[in-house]
């Protein structure tokens, strides 16, 4: 499947919003899944993997989702509780994206985040701003943190780096029903690789491809039919696009 035939199959699967759902959309169907933004910027990081020229597309979905710049709802009809995977993933995208000649836009994208991240000390409550929640405080979640600022080329502090490669050490741990910890960590690895494999980043430290290359050998093991093997058991549907066009291994991505 061509990057062209991907987008167009996702047709059938994308609500009036733009967002990705597991289920063919009828069409003018809004809040096609809680999970929408988490699923488009998925498939942006899969085009991204072979084409990157998608990159204004993808700031502008993620700019749809603002409540304010930088602060994102679940979508924009499916304004309820923050999800931090909602932000992993579109770090992980953007962080990607921006490697390639549309990229200017992602970065704008990655900035937002971190800047009112930092500027509300991570308090990322987007049913009423400002206002402490402890389940909204994304300081809870420093290898979060990290991968975001992975995702906007901003070295994190050793310590959060060391948050980062335990994280991605206990998502190794995970077992094959948990596909989503399994797609969440390819995310985080896929971003720091990139950046890597462009020279874009610090020499990484021994322990930090220590927890890549222990991640990926965990991978290969749980679904050795790769991505592609994880995206269809957690679907359950090998025909959704998400799934036919994930590579069949964890190596080699870019």
């Amino acid at each position: 499947m061509t990057a062209v035939e991907f987008a167009d199959a996702l047709g059938e699967y994308t609500d009036a919003d733009g967002l990705v759902s597991p289920y063919r959309m009828q069409v003018g169907q809004r809040n096609g899944s809680g999970n929408g933004l988490l699923y488009t910027s998925l498939a942006y990081l899969l085009l991204a993997v072979r084409a990157r020229q998608y990159g204004v597309q993808f700031a502008e979905m993620v700019r749809k989702c603002y409540l304010l710049p930088g602060l994102l709802r679940r979508g924009p009809a499916h304004p309820d509780h923050e999800g931090p995977d909602d932000y992993l993933a579109v770090g992980a995208a953007a962080g990607v994206l921006r490697l390639g000649a549309f990229g200017g836009a992602c970065k704008q994208v990655a900035g937002e985040i971190l800047r009112y991240g930092r500027a509300h000390w991570w308090m990322m409550n987007n049913v009423d701003p400002g206002r402490w929640r402890w389940s909204s405080w994304f300081g809870r979640f420093p290898a979060l943190i990290a991968h975001l600022e992975w995702a906007a080329w901003e070295p994190p502090p050793l310590w959060r780096r060391l948050a980062w490669a335990g994280a991605l050490w206990l998502a190794s741990r995970a077992e094959a029903r948990q596909q989503d910890s399994w797609v969440q960590s390819w995310m985080m690895v896929l971003t720091v690789e990139a950046l890597d494999v462009e020279s874009l980043t610090p020499t990484l430290r021994w322990w930090e491809y220590r927890a890549m290359d222990n991640w990926r050998h965990r991978a290969r093991g749980v679904f050795p039919g790769g991505l592609r093997q994880c995206l269809g058991e957690y679907f359950g549907n090998g025909e959704h696009p998400l799934v036919r066009y994930a590579p069949e291994n964890w190596e080699g991505l870019l």
